[in-house]
Order: structure tokens, then C-alpha cells, then sequence
């Protein structure tokens, strides 16, 4: 059994980049949004029941744009550095500021359990902006490799190819420069099963003045093609599809690019093999042009299933800050795109719209939701911020004809809530792309929010079980923790000694670690407790230097929380 903890602070620890020192593991619930009372009675906010935790560097100190993706083990390959059966969950936040650190993490867990690391680590960038991740196996030595796409300030788009030797270090294998560019437009990346791959960005250049693209098939990376149409566009996204027909023909693949500009947001496709085999100039087939008029919006994210049958399917995202739109097409429901603006009641919850402000949204298709025989739920996530200042990340999901496919209302994300406005008020989350062939095993969310203790941002890893209706973890594992123990620790500043209150419902053994930010244990204590109140003492502590320790509290063995505290 692990514990329930009730901390209601988390802190960003820093990780050596490659051995597991922390890890913070949370079930908990959490309070509701502050709103008024009648719209608490209006609307519900499910509880999150997810693995999470944070991870990254706390020297990030302003970032704008976070990025997600993962593959599951047997698609995901180490054999270099022997890990030949393990998840792999990648991600990146980007502070695109002159000088500012921007940071990748990659974390490689055992199957099934992304809080079971196997090792871990981190790339390090400066004067970059829009950081992508990804990765391949590479066919030369069957191992994958970490992929990550940005902009350098005042230079251009690149791509650089990592991979982990057999010392689990991390080395860059190649780096790319895609294209000049005077200033940032944007830089997006998608990838599809193991071997093929899109990275698409916008070029400010005055002699191209266009969205431009490379694919990646087999191993290699096709030259660049630029595409007419896409002048002076504003913003971008891109999205791999895979098309099985039913009714004859074979199948394909398509590139599919949604970009805004001049009042209309665009949705189209290019086929992917021609890109690849010829690249050049291209005009895409223009599947959905929507007029939303001079009104401001975020960026778009889209997404699309991975693979589909009969035609394309597609979705993208974005607000006003005032609503968020959904904007999807699926040819075996409607002729043509609709939209649900998902917190104005479209799908059937709550509306919400002027109790909050919208920020970032994102969305992704789950895997395992099988509507006319492929993927077809959409989950759809974004930071809410209330007139009491409080924020908090929030999502839902909806099926293809666009009604509510979570719990009623709206779904909390775990450890999501700041009580009050950070300064400056930043907020980004990403969901990561997954197709049939090669599913992740859990739908993997990254979102950054500041740590009202430290004042610094820190980037959240949270894991979403595919085709459950709230945000959840292991089956059945998480719902015993909530039921097993209540723990809280005082004093914070502490002096000489720690107490902690611990309810427990079964004997158990209670193990409280203190450690330097180094790792090293400066104090333990081990009790064997029985059921009900107990207050566990860590004393002696008279002697150590003032400064940061993190507190780990383990119960039967298994971590219940983690608190920085602080020695005066």
C-alpha cells in the first residue's frame, strides 16, 4: 500500500544528468478552481488520478513553449545502451530570451510505469526558441535517437540527431541547418511509427516568405519544400496521417499543415512521398478554410489519428482567451469541418466562458477511443486563469460528433493549481502525438507553472491512461494510495527537528530521508507504526548548515511524497 500525501507545495528538483536521485509521485486530489459559488454549483472539476511529477532544470527561467513525445517499449530501442524493453517519454521547455537556458529531458522507464526509471537525462541549449522533440530508430544501429528542432536567434531553423552510448552519456550524432531565417515564425514536428518523420517551420526570409518542410523516411531526410499559399502567415502546426482505403486504391500517406493568417486559419495536405522523393515547390490541397476574422488567438495546435481508414481525420486547437474552439473533421460524420468551442457548452458540460481567461491550448487524439474503426477522441487541455488570480490547467475530451467523452464537466490536471498570478504570467502545456502502430502507453502531458516557494518555473510530467474518462494512472494502484494514509510535515523553516503527522490505516514502516541538494542522506529514521494517528520525529538536525534539504517520505517501501524544507 503507498501513502496519500497532502502537501499541497511541490518543488523542481535538480536531476544529475544521469543518475535518479528524486522523484516526486503524486495522487492526490485537489481543490476545485476558485470561482464564485454559483459557478462551483454549476460546473464539476474532476480530480486527477495520474502519475506526476516534476522534472527540469530550475536555471529555465522563462519559458514560453513546452514540448511532448513518447514511444513505448519494443518501438522505443536502446541496445546500445541496454535498455531493450523501455518507455521512453521526451520532452522540452524553451526560454527564448537572449542568453536563456532552454532545456530537453528524456527519460527512459521501465514498460508501463513512467514513474520506474531506468536512466535519465537532459540537453542543454542557449539562444534557442520553439524547441521540438522527438525521435527515430535509426536503421544503421537499431537504436532510437532523440530528435530536437528550434530556432537560433537571428540565424535560422535547425534540427539536431542525439543518441545514448553504451556509458549513458548522451552525443550528438549530426545537427542539420534547415534555413535561414531573420526572425521566428514557427517550428513544428511530428513523427509517425518508427521511421518517418515531418519538421515544417515558417520562413520570415523576404526572398522565400512561406511555411517550408522536410520529411524523413528510411533513415535520411529529403531535401526542402516550400509551399505557395502560405505567405505572411502568423502561425503553424503539422500532423502525419496515414490513409487505408477500404473501398479500393492504395493507401497513402499525407502531411497535413493548418496556418493562420489574413482572418482565415487553413487546414490542408500534401502527400508525403512526394515531398519526399521530389521535394520542391508545392501547393497544398486546401481542405478547410475557416474565417474567424481580426480576432486574436493563440497558437494553433492540431493533431491528427496516425493512421485512418477512408479518408483523413484532423483537429486543431486554439482561444481568444476568451473560449476554446476545437475545430475537427472526421469524413464518416459530417462533409465537412465543425466546431466546438468546448468551454461555451458545445460538447454538453458547464459553459465557462467570462468566469475565466484561456491560455495555450493543446489536444491530441486518443489512442484506444475506436470510432469507425480508428482513433477518434479527442482530448483537449489549456490553462485557466480566474478573476481571484488563480490558475490552473484543465482539459476534457470529446468523441467525433463533438459531445463530451470525459466526466462532466471539465477534468483538473494533477498538480495543475497556482493560488495566485505568477509574475510574468507564463503557461504552456503539450499533449504528445501517438498513432496504432506504435501506440505510447500513456497519453503524456507537459506543463509548466511557477513554484510559489522558489519563485522559479517548473515543468510538470503527468500521464494520462489512454481511454479512461478523467486523468488517471495505474490501474487500481492510484485509488490505494488515496485510501491509504494522510501525512503532513512542520516546522518549515525548521531548526533542529521535523515532525511529521501520519494517518495510517494498516501497520506500516515509515522512512523519512533528508538530503542535501547534492543527493547525499545528511539523516534517516525508520518506525514501524501502527493504524491511526501517529507523529513520526526526525530530530538531531541541529547540526547541519542552513540552507535547502528535500525531505522524502517512503511508506512500506514505496515513495508517498517529497517537500523541500529549509534549515535556518
Amino acid at each position: 500500500m503507498v501513502a496519500k500525501i497532502l502537501l499541497s507545495i511541490t518543488f523542481p528538483i535538480k536531476h544529475d544528468p544521469i543518475m535518479l536521485h528524486f522523484l516526486i509521485r503524486k495522487s492526490l486530489p485537489f481543490l476545485l478552481l476558485a470561482t464564485s459559488a454559483a459557478a462551483v454549483n454549476a460546473q464539476t472539476f474532476e480530480p486527477p488520478l495520474a502519475d506526476e511529477f516534476t522534472y527540469g532544470s530550475p536555471f529555465v527561467k522563462y519559458p514560453e513553449s513546452t514540448s511532448a513525445h513518447s514511444m513505448r517499449a519494443g518501438a522505443a530501442y536502446f541496445p546500445v545502451s541496454g535498455f531493450l524493453s523501455a518507455d521512453l517519454y521526451v520532452a522540452a521547455w524553451s526560454d527564448p530570451n537572449p542568453g536563456a537556458l532552454s532545456e530537453v529531458t528524456i527519460l527512459i522507464t521501465t514498460p508501463n510505469n513512467p514513474t520506474s526509471w531506468l536512466w535519465d537525462g537532459t540537453i542543454q541549449y542557449t539562444d534557442v526558441q520553439g524547441l521540438e522533440v522527438g525521435s527515430v530508430r535509426d536503421i544503421a544501429t537499431n537504436q532510437t535517437c532523440i530528435i530536437a528542432a528550434y530556432y537560433r536567434a537571428g540565424i535560422g531553423y535547425f534540427l539536431d540527431k542525439h543518441g545514448i552510448d553504451a556509458s549513458g552519456n548522451i552525443y550528438l550524432i549530426n545537427q542539420t541547418f534547415l534555413a535561414s531565417s531573420p526572425t521566428y515564425g514557427r517550428i513544428r514536428m511530428d513523427f509517425h511509427s518508427l521511421w518517418s518523420g515531418a519538421v515544417a517551420w515558417i520562413n520570415t526570409d523576404p526572398s522565400v516568405n512561406a511555411i517550408q518542410a522536410q520529411v524523413y523516411d528510411n533513415n535520411a531526410w529529403s531535401a526542402t519544400s516550400t509551399f505557395t499559399g502560405t505567405a505572411d502567415k502568423t502561425d503553424m502546426d503539422l500532423s502525419l496521417e496515414h490513409i487505408d482505403l477500404t473501398t479500393g486504391g492504395s493507401s497513402y500517406k499525407e502531411l497535413h499543415l493548418t496556418y493562420a493568417g489574413s482572418g482565415f486559419i487553413t487546414e490542408s495536405s500534401v502527400n508525403f512521398y512526394n515531398l519526399y522523393t521530389t521535394p520542391g515547390l508545392y501547393t497544398p490541397a486546401v481542405n478547410d478554410n475557416d474565417y474567424i476574422g481580426g480576432m486574436y488567438i493563440s497558437r494553433i495546435n492540431m493533431d491528427c489519428p496516425g493512421f485512418s481508414i477512408d479518408g483523413s481525420r484532423w483537429a486543431y486547437t486554439y482561444t481568444d482567451n476568451n473560449d476554446v474552439f476545437v475545430r475537427h473533421y472526421d469524413p464518416a460524420v459530417a462533409g465537412s469541418a465543425q466546431t466546438s468551442v468546448v468551454t461555451a457548452g458545445t460538447p454538453g458540460n458547464t459553459p465557462i466562458t467570462g468566469q475565466y481567461k484561456m491560455f495555450a491550448p493543446a489536444l491530441n487524439y486518443e489512442f484506444s477511443s475506436f470510432t469507425f474503426g480508428v482513433p477518434s477522441d479527442i482530448m483537449v487541455t489549456w490553462c485557466a486563469l480566474d478573476a481571484s488570480g488563480q490558475t490552473n490547467y484543465i482539459g476534457l475530451k470529446i468523441d467525433p460528433f463533438g459531445n463530451l467523452a470525459s466526466n462532466s464537466d471539465y477534468l483538473n490536471l494533477p498538480n495543475a493549481q497556482t493560488p495566485s498570478v505568477f509574475n510574468p504570467f507564463l503557461c504552456g502545456i503539450a499533449l504528445n502525438r501517438t498513432d496504432v502502430k506504435t501506440p505510447s502507453p500513456y497519453s503524456y502531458a507537459t506543463y509548466f507553472d511557477i513554484d510559489p516557494v522558489t519563485g522559479g518555473y517548473q515543468l510538470h510530467h503527468a500521464f494520462h491512461k489512454w481511454n479512461t474518462p478523467y486523468f488517471r494512472g495505474l490501474p487500481g494502484e492510484n485509488e490505494k494510495e488515496i485510501s491509504n494514509a494522510r501525512i503532513s510535515s512542520y516546522p518549515n523553516p525548521f531548526r533542529d527537528q521535523l515532525n511529521l503527522s501520519v494517518e495510517l490505516q494498516e501497520h506500516s514502516i515509515v522512512e523519512l530521508l533528508l538530503t542535501d541538494i547534492s543527493g547525499r542522506t545528511v539523516a534517516q529514521t525508520n518506525h514501524a507504526l501502527e493504524p491511526g494517528s501517529q507523529q513520526v520525529k526526525m530530530d538531531q538536525l541541529s547540526q547541519l548548515a542552513p540552507g535547502n534539504y528535500i525531505l522524502t517520505i517512503l511508506v512500506n517501501q514505496k515513495q508517498a511524497g517529497v517537500q523541500k524544507v529549509t534549515k535556518y
